[in-house]
């Protein structure tokens, strides 16, 4: 974050934004369906 001329907190969110959309592309890969979907979204709130 120091060098890029972004803060820390920008950072972190980038990398929370990327984990969670990791684990969307895992549900959608297994087969969670609308279901596990739905789940997924209420907790990443």
């Amino acid at each position: 974050a120091t060098g890029s001329g972004r803060t820390v907190q920008d950072v972190n969110n980038l990398l929370k934004q990327f984990t969670d959309m990791r684990k969307v592309m895992k549900m959608m890969q297994s087969g969670g369906g609308k279901r596990g979907m739905m789940n997924m979204m209420r907790g990443m709130r």
